[in-house]
């Protein structure tokens, strides 16, 4: 694991030791102060790598699946994925092994809440806390086909139970000065799933620039 961006760090540090030696060796000024700017870009070559793959680890550390297991509840991942260069802050992402249901189904709604809830319960015990977020952008993009009986209108979706399950413990109240709202659909022939979105408003144009680009 890591293998090949262990192996450009330590050339990094081997290069910068070895320009450390030659700022020994020099024999005036001058060539003290250009050995040492070598040195130190390497060195800082290395420290961003390092610092790098310390925020890749953390990224794959943080996601987290969620089985069959949970009683009332579909199969699921959550996870803190990074925003684009600029992005206020890191984003949290959820797949939902499911599609929304109709708003008159009770059950499938349910359904949604728990899968929803659970996913957050674990992600809070492995992490020791969950995200926060002030004023939110939430996005839900189903991936499914015209023909499927679950394909309904936006106002007939049980699409509450997803802001619903976030508020209070994302971000504070879904009320529309916090929470802002968008719901899309992407076209798939094989998987059914949905994708929730958390993230900053700030960082709007970020996400859409990457996820919305159809």
């Amino acid at each position: 694991m890591y293998k090949q961006e262990v192996s450009k760090i330590k050339k990094h540090i081997q290069k910068g030791r070895w320009w450390l030696d030659e700022v020994v060796n020099a024999d005036d000024l001058d060539k003290v102060k250009s050995k040492l700017r070598f040195a130190n870009y390497e060195m800082e070559a290395a420290s961003v790598g390092v610092a790098e793959l310390c925020r890749k680890a953390d990224r794959e550390s943080a996601k987290i699946e969620l089985g069959e297991d949970f009683r009332d509840s579909a199969s699921g991942t959550i996870e803190l994925i990074e925003g684009k260069l600029g992005a206020a802050t890191a984003w949290l992402y959820m797949k939902l092994d499911m599609l929304l249901p109709n708003t008159r189904n009770n059950v499938g709604i349910k359904t949604v809440s728990n899968t929803i809830d659970n996913l957050l319960d674990v992600f809070a015990n492995h992490h020791g806390a969950l995200p926060q977020y002030e004023d939110v952008f939430v996005v839900i993009i189903e991936h499914c086909k015209p023909d499927r009986k679950s394909c309904y209108d936006h106002d007939n979706k049980g699409f509450k139970a997803v802001p619903n399950a976030l508020k209070g413990r994302i971000f504070s109240d879904d009320n529309q000065f916090v929470m802002s709202l968008g719901m899309f659909t992407r076209y798939s022939e094989v998987d059914f799933y949905t994708e929730v979105y958390v993230l900053p408003m700030s960082d709007l144009s970020y996400f859409a620039m990457d996820y919305l680009n159809y």
